[in-house]
C-alpha cells in the first residue's frame, strides 16, 4: 500500500438505490464478532458519511435514517 496515497479523495458515482445498499451490507459487516480491525472505525465513518448523503439525495427521509440507526444500534452496529 501506498501510505502516501492513503488520504487522496476517490468520487464513484452510484445512485441514491445504490448506495443504500452498500450502506446496508457495510452495517451488516459491521455486526459480526470478528470484524474488530484497524479499518472498522474508518468503514463507520463511511456509513455515517452515507446516511447524510442518502438523506440528502432524498431517497430516504431523516425520520427513516433515523430509524434504520436504531435498529442497526439494537442489532449491534455501533454507529
Amino acid at each position: 500500500m501506498n501510505a502516501m496515497r492513503a488520504h487522496y479523495l476517490v468520487s464513484i458515482e452510484a445512485t441514491a438505490f445504490e448506495w443504500m445498499t452498500v450502506h446496508g451490507n457495510l452495517c451488516l459487516a459491521l455486526r459480526h464478532p470478528q470484524n474488530r480491525g484497524p479499518s472498522r472505525e474508518a468503514c463507520m465513518n463511511l456509513v455515517r458519511k452515507l446516511s447524510k448523503a442518502i438523506v440528502e439525495s432524498g431517497l430516504l427521509t431523516q425520520q427513516e435514517m433515523d430509524q434504520a440507526t436504531a435498529l442497526e444500534r439494537q442489532e449491534g452496529t455501533p454507529l
